[in-house]
C-alpha cells in the first residue's frame, strides 16, 4: 500500500484543497448515484429483494451497528488528529499532512457502511436502510473540506488562510 506523499512548504496549497474537496464530492455523488440506481430499480420492479422482510431484518441491525461503530471511531480518530495538528507549532503545510490523511479516513469509514446500506437495500427491500446510507452521506458532508472549516480545525492564522484561498 502506497503512503501519501508529504506536502513540502510552499506547494500549491490551492490545489491540495482542491484534491480534497474532489475526493469527497467524488466518494458522496458515486454513492449517491448507487442508491438512486438501485431504488429506481426497486421502484420500477426490475429488481426484486433477494430475502423476506423477515430475514432482510437483519441486514438493518447489522447495518445500525456497523455505522454506530464507524462512525464513532472516525469522528474520534479524525478530531484526535485534528487537534494534535492544531496544537502543535508545526507549519501549514505539516498541519496539512496531518489532516489529509485523517480526513481521507474519516471519509472512508463513513463510505464503507454507507454503500452496505445501499447493498442492504438491493438484498433486501428496507427502505430504512437506506435511511442509515443517508444519515452517513449527511456525515461525509459534514466534513465537507471548505476552507473556513480547514482554518477553524487546524487553527491556521490569517496569512496561512489567505494562502489556501
Amino acid at each position: 500500500m502506497s503512503e501519501l506523499q508529504p506536502i513540502p512548504e510552499g506547494d500549491d496549497y490551492k490545489n491540495i484543497m482542491k484534491a480534497n474537496r474532489i475526493i469527497c464530492a467524488t466518494l458522496m455523488i458515486g454513492c449517491s448515484l448507487f442508491a438512486i440506481i438501485v431504488l429506481t430499480m426497486m421502484t420500477l420492479s426490475v429488481i426484486e429483494p433477494a430475502v423476506d422482510a423477515n430475514e432482510g431484518s437483519i441486514f438493518l441491525i447489522v447495518l445500525v451497528i456497523l455505522a454506530g461503530i464507524c462512525l464513532v471511531v472516525a469522528r474520534k480518530n479524525y478530531n484526535k488528529s485534528i487537534t494534535s495538528a492544531k496544537d502543535s507549532l508545526n507549519t501549514m503545510g505539516e498541519k496539512l499532512n496531518v489532516y489529509r490523511p485523517a480526513f481521507i479516513i474519516y471519509m472512508a469509514m463513513c463510505e464503507g457502511p454507507a454503500l452496505f446500506g445501499v447493498i442492504a437495500f438491493f438484498l433486501s427491500g428496507n427502505y430504512f436502510t437506506l435511511v442509515v446510507t443517508g444519515v452517513m452521506l449527511m456525515a461525509m458532508l459534514s466534513k465537507f473540506p471548505t476552507v473556513a472549516k480547514v482554518v477553524t480545525d487546524l487553527g491556521l492564522s490569517s496569512q496561512e488562510q489567505a494562502e489556501l484561498e
